[in-house]
């Protein structure tokens, strides 16, 4: 297909294009202000129990039953390759992958 032929297509694609093309998008009216009426209502209906479903309620830990406890440490007993599992600690491994990205950090930084 030669170009010219695309260019005489393009104003039948246009037409029938435009009306699936989504509208362009206006700026946004500002957010408005509540009145004090409207948050003396608000108020009115707050249901305590929703508190804990709020981003940063405070999360209380579950403690481990002595019996859970026990079971984890036969577990450990009997496979000592679970401590390559636990947590905190840097193999060989991730401590080449982030020196890897450090460098590639200070190479793209000494280019920029």
């Amino acid at each position: 297909m030669n170009m010219n032929a695309i260019f005489h297509c393009m104003p039948a694609l246009l037409l029938v294009a435009a009306p699936v093309a989504p509208p362009a998008l206006s700026p946004a009216a500002p957010p408005a202000r509540a009145l004090p009426a409207d948050l003396a209502g608000l108020a009115a209906h707050e249901d305590e129990s929703l508190s804990g479903l709020r981003a940063g309620a405070p999360v209380g830990t579950i403690a481990l039953e002595e019996t859970e406890r026990d079971v984890l440490r036969a577990a450990e007993a009997g496979a000592p390759e679970l401590c390559d599992l636990r947590g905190g600690e840097f193999s060989d491994r991730d401590l080449t992958v982030i020196a890897v990205i450090a460098l590639a950090i200070i190479a793209i930084a000494i280019i920029l």
